[in-house]
């Protein structure tokens, strides 16, 4: 059996630390199901339930494909838009108070 290549070990190392927060987030959203769909409420998003679930999915599907080789541009298209949704919706700064816009601009960026 060959062994992959330190290329093909690098490529998937990469892979996997920018996949690594979405499993984490998914693995943690599957296990307390009801907080998530807490936090989708939250947001105002209808059906909470049906979101959340939704999102479970993306990230455990889509970080399983980047790291399977499989259609991994579709998967990461699919994570940066959630990314960013998820960002515009969840790290509103623009409607903190003055004193505080600074700090949650510097959030919703790091992001």
């Amino acid at each position: 059996m060959d062994l992959p290549s330190p290329l093909a070990m690098l490529k998937f190392a990469a892979s996997l630390l920018v996949c690594l927060p979405f499993i984490a987030s998914g693995i943690h959203k599957l296990r307390d199901f009801p907080g998530a769909v807490a936090e989708v409420g939250s947001l105002g998003l209808p059906t909470p339930r049906l979101v959340a679930a939704g999102v479970i999915a993306l990230q455990l599907a889509a970080s399983g494909m980047i790291l399977g080789g499989v259609l991994t541009w579709l998967a990461a298209l699919a994570l940066a838009a959630f990314t960013a949704a998820a960002t515009l919706l969840g790290h509103r700064w623009w409607r903190l108070p003055s004193d505080k816009q600074g700090e949650g601009q510097q959030v919703f960026l790091e992001h």
